[in-house]
């Protein structure tokens, strides 16, 4: 391989047809020289093999955030990146609905207005950043993984019947009345009762009229 000094060195010798190099820096050129020996000695050096690697892709951004405006707009939010040595950051915002996945927007911008939902639906949004470089080939680019999703649900919650209400599926102040269980009392509970009642009166009298006959 060439090093920076522009001389080939040798990076590995040894019977294996594959080698992995390591620790090379992003969008750098480097060249390779081959060569097979054997005990009879060393056979020609191949043409050079020109590789570049590529650019470091940008890191996964966090789950956009969702502000509903109004009843027909809902703005999408995420966070910005700072630009990769000198090369620009654009987005990619992703939406995923019951129609399928569609890339509504891509840009430069952090945020998004989307008007187009419906009710009663549920939108998933989910945004990667991309680095935007230019070569020998025109513009480039090179995308990170997409964030993790954020929901949004235009779907409305039924209020439930209120107390006391008449209407269909309610059941009115009469109706209530009625499913409270009744106490229906029998004859023994009934003269247990009265024993219960008047024995303190009696046991009160006689205390009463003993005291007067004592006196």
């Amino acid at each position: 391989m060439e090093d920076r000094s522009g001389r080939f060195s040798v990076i590995y010798h040894g019977p294996c047809q594959t080698h992995k190099v390591q620790r090379l820096s992003e969008y750098t050129q480097y060249k390779f020289k081959i060569q097979a020996c054997n005990e009879a000695g060393e056979g020609p050096l191949s043409d050079i093999y020109t590789f570049t690697t590529t650019k470091i892709p940008p890191a996964t951004l966090k789950a956009p955030k969702i502000h509903q405006l109004n009843s027909n707009i809902c703005e999408v939010k995420w966070e910005s990146l700072e630009p990769i040595k000198g090369d620009s950051i654009v987005y990619n915002l992703q939406l995923i609905s019951e129609k399928g996945t569609d890339l509504i927007y891509e840009g430069w911008n952090t945020s998004f207005s989307f008007s187009n939902f419906l009710t009663n639906s549920h939108y998933s949004f989910k945004v990667c950043a991309g680095c935007q470089y230019q070569n020998s080939a025109g513009i480039q680019e090179v995308w990170g993984q997409y964030s993790p999703s954020a929901l949004f649900s235009t779907y409305k919650q039924q209020p439930g019947p209120r107390k006391g209400s008449g209407g269909k599926g309610g059941s009115g102040p009469s109706e209530e009345k009625d499913e409270k269980p009744k106490i229906e009392m029998s004859d023994d509970t009934f003269v247990l009762i009265l024993v219960i009642g008047f024995a303190p009166v009696a046991i009160l009298s006689a205390v009463v009229i003993q005291y007067f006959l004592v006196n």
